[in-house]
């Protein structure tokens, strides 16, 4: 409404400029004479001659001319009201023009800011992604070559009190590579640098494991440790073994660490389906114990990093309080919510639903599973490529302790060279060497290959972070173990290669291995 006035008045402002000059002209010609006339008498004779005078000269004219001036009077105002309103409204604008100049200098000096800050901040990740990269790499090597030693003198035939000695190193290790796990994967998860890695996997078998790990803990505690998994839940599934052997294993050590008495059971069910043949299965896992309990005051915060379960000290129960962090945030990635109920003095219960794709041939792969595991049996010629010279002798104990023939080299060129120049069932690669690194090394491997044979690579590496798998798969190798290498990780990933590989693979010698034949 204001902006039109201001229009109208504008328009007719311009209206009266149009004719004022004009009107004011002829009103000064015709009232010359009048005004002479009236000025002459009233230096004679006074005011009433100079009114009789003007009376005389043609008194409509003068009412006429009267109204003309009163007229250019006004039109002098509209134009001087103009006027200023011209000048007010270019301020309003030379103002305003002020504000937006400002307010775009403001926000692009705010988008080059933040800019600058993203930049920053990607840098920083990446320069914490390589820390601890390097850190893994750093604290894995040694520590292969404490569990690995370890392990092999515990094969060996020694007083009991040695023995005794040496478990408890190896407890102490697997506390230490847990904790540093622990600190590793909670920073790859605030990063959101924890991906899946889904594969047809045996729930059983790993419950199995997880048994078969925590029971010498749960011995050593005088607890029971049992597990069930309900004939319900399928033989074979979809998922990421390793993040859900994390999973379980958190809960597990949580609830035997915080269990002085009684037991701690492990239960695996499928949730009723209308679907028999639906193309997913919804699992309940459950992990209950004996144990001290949690207060509901406790309850609410026991997923946060860095709380206790049972908010106590970190001193009286030990660990980082990153077990339940990060066993929620894989629960999250799985598609699912982790659970408590508790009741202080009798015990929690941990639990998740999540579901998973259903395997498309059960029976095809666990029959492929058991022949890898009968070529593993045989005795083979096997290259191990690892720079650190503990890690090699770690490796070639372990592997001629079951019965298999050894080479070994220093980096990746010789790797390289050796296995081209030999002929070997089996390559087990460091990623990280000198010369030419592991990667490289199997690329060139696989470009040298011809006549359709292909040499199973197994990748060794103290990297544990996200996208390691992916290079060593993309570079060509069959599969990824991290350091520290268990002698059962180890089997695995080497019964998974040549079981790939069987039908490409000629073996060099095809006797049983010195284990197969002791079993």
């Amino acid at each position: 409404m204001r902006v039109t006035r201001f229009t109208q008045i504008g328009r007719h402002a311009r209206h009266v400029r149009t004719w004022l000059p004009g009107t004011a002209l002829a009103a000064c010609v015709l009232l010359c004479p009048a005004l002479a006339m009236a000025s002459e008498a009233w230096t004679s004779g006074g005011t009433g001659q100079a009114a009789a005078a003007v009376d005389g000269a043609s008194p409509g004219w003068v009412r006429f001319l009267g109204i003309l001036l009163v007229s250019a009077a006004g039109a002098a105002a509209v134009r001087l009201y103009d006027i200023r309103h011209q000048r007010h409204l270019e301020m309003l604008v030379a103002r305003r023009t002020e504000q937006l100049t400002a307010e775009i200098a403001e926000r692009r000096r705010a988008a080059v800011e933040l800019e600058a800050a993203r930049e920053a901040a990607l840098h920083a990740s990446r320069l914490k992604s390589e820390f601890l990269a390097n850190v893994s790499h750093e604290i894995r090597t040694p520590m292969n070559g404490v569990m690995g030693m370890t392990d092999l003198a515990l094969q060996m035939p020694l007083p009991a009190e040695a023995r005794r000695y040496l478990e408890v190193a190896q407890s102490s290790a697997d506390l230490l590579l847990q904790v540093i796990d622990d600190v590793l994967d909670f920073s790859k998860v605030e990063a959101g640098k924890l991906d899946m890695h889904p594969v047809e996997l045996d729930v059983r078998a790993e419950i199995d494991q997880l048994v078969a790990l925590m029971g010498p803990r749960a011995e050593a505690r005088g607890l029971m440790l049992n597990a069930r998994v309900h004939n319900s839940v399928p033989q074979l599934f979809v998922g990421d073994p390793v993040r859900l052997r994390q999973i379980l294993l958190n809960l597990t050590a949580n609830a035997l660490k915080f269990t002085d008495r009684g037991s701690v059971t492990i239960e695996v069910r499928a949730l009723d389906s209308h679907e028999a043949e639906a193309s997913e299965v919804e699992l309940h896992f459950a992990v209950r114990d004996t144990g001290v309990g949690i207060s509901p005051e406790h309850q609410g915060r026991i997923f946060d990093a860095f709380v206790q379960v049972a908010g106590v000290p970190n001193g009286d129960r030990g660990g980082t309080g990153l077990g339940l962090a990060i066993a929620a945030r894989l629960v999250g990635l799985m598609g699912g919510e982790l659970r408590v109920t508790s009741t202080p003095g009798t015990g929690s219960t941990f639990f998740f639903v999540v579901k998973f794709p259903r395997a498309r041939h059960e029976e095809a792969t666990q029959e492929d599973d058991g022949g890898g595991r009968e070529i593993l049996r045989r005795r083979l010629r096997i290259l191990v490529a690892d720079d650190n010279a503990i890690n090699r002798m770690v490796t070639e104990r372990m592997l001629q302790r079951s019965g298999h023939t050894v080479a070994l080299a220093e980096n990746g060129l010789q790797a390289m060279e050796m296995a081209l120049a030999g002929r070997f069932d089996l390559v087990l690669m460091d990623v990280q060497m000198p010369e030419m690194d592991g990667l490289a090394a199997t690329v060139a491997i696989r470009r040298a290959e011809h006549n359709g044979r292909r040499t199973p690579v197994v990748g060794l590496t103290a990297h544990a972070f996200r996208g390691d798998r992916d290079r060593c798969l993309d570079a060509g190798m069959d599969d990824y173990v991290a350091k520290p290498v268990r002698r059962e990780e180890l089997e695995a990933a080497m019964a998974r290669a040549l079981r790939r590989n069987s039908s490409t693979t000629t073996f060099s010698s095809s006797g049983p291995s010195a284990a197969a034949q002791q079993a």
